[in-house]
């Protein structure tokens, strides 16, 4: 338990930082996620890359916001967003995926402040250096936890256009549906990392194997952040117990997906958190898993075709 541990306390410690500089920003919901990876699976691609962690997100969020600040939210500024992040991301061959949220984030909740990427490095770079001194303490033999990791080789290439094909497609959709029925959470910024490793790794992604299960975790931790900020406000005790419940959810139902953790915490930096945002969340979740299981299915059919081709 002492890796789930240490990921509440630095939760925790962010939150703190947060609440104390009156910088809410500081408080970048995927810091959950790549701290829960990082302090459970210390020899994992984002805790073998402290310098990745700490400043692919913060560019990531720099052109997040400039996207936030030239476009309205739209098609356009969603896409240019998405676009941007994910560039950044093979560009820099960062193994960081989180930070493709970190570049969405602005344009889905309208931040247009340019301390937005530094607060992101304040958390990311606490993060690498802990997640230096942690690796080094696991090869001391300190007792953690190892699960599997999302990608054990950071510098896995991204072969064809296939899995961006998929990943314009999807997001196209989900955008219709923002559209349609005016709910912006429809495409919260985690949904974009979740379906990114989904498309882009498939054989090795984790919640790739039981895509079914998104929905149930996503809605649930969305459910729980959405209660705790209710009941305790905004602070360090709603993030403690947010995270709590949502690393127990996650062991209960036994799907390893970091990002759901980022999920339960974006209440902590909504203006008004509501309970659409779950039902929101759960829409976004069933759109995927409905598209990746019609895309699986479909491979067969466009293997057959490419071999005609040729």
């Amino acid at each position: 338990m002492l890796p789930q541990t240490l990921t509440v306390l630095f939760l925790a410690l962010i939150s703190a930082l947060a609440t104390v500089t009156g910088v809410p920003l500081i408080f970048f919901p995927e810091l959950a996620a790549l701290a829960y990876e990082i302090f459970t699976n210390p020899g994992g691609k984002w805790a073998r890359s402290p310098w990745y962690l700490a400043i692919t997100p913060a560019i990531a969020g720099l052109a997040g916001v400039a996207c936030a600040i030239a476009l309205p939210y739209g098609y356009v500024s969603m896409l240019l967003a998405i676009g941007c992040s994910l560039g950044i991301v093979i560009v820099l061959r960062s193994p960081v995926a989180p930070a493709i949220s970190a570049g969405v984030l602005p344009v889905v909740m309208a931040v247009d402040s340019w301390m937005y990427p530094f607060a992101i490095l304040l958390g990311t770079s606490i993060l690498a250096l802990l997640s230096v001194q942690w690796r080094s303490w696991s090869r001391l033999g300190v007792p953690i936890e190892r699960v599997e990791a999302t990608d054990s080789n950071r510098n896995l290439p991204l072969l064809g256009y296939e899995w961006a094909f998929k990943l314009l497609l999807l997001i196209v959709i989900l955008l219709v549906a923002v559209n349609g029925a005016g709910q912006r959470m429809i495409l919260f910024p985690p949904l974009v990392v979740i379906a990114f490793e989904m498309f882009a790794y498939t054989s090795r992604c984790p919640w790739a194997k039981t895509p079914w299960r998104l929905p149930i975790v996503c809605t649930a931790t969305a459910l729980i952040g959405v209660l705790a900020v209710e009941v305790f406000g905004v602070g360090m005790v709603s993030t403690i117990l947010t995270v709590s419940i949502g690393i127990a959810i996650l062991r209960l139902i036994d799907q390893h997906v970091p990002p759901a953790l980022a999920v339960g915490l974006i209440p902590q930096v909504m203006n008004a958190p509501g309970w659409n945002y779950p039902v929101a969340v759960g829409l976004g979740c069933s759109v995927l898993v409905a598209f990746f299981f019609a895309t699986e299915a479909l491979k067969p059919t466009f293997a057959r075709f490419r071999h005609l081709r040729n």
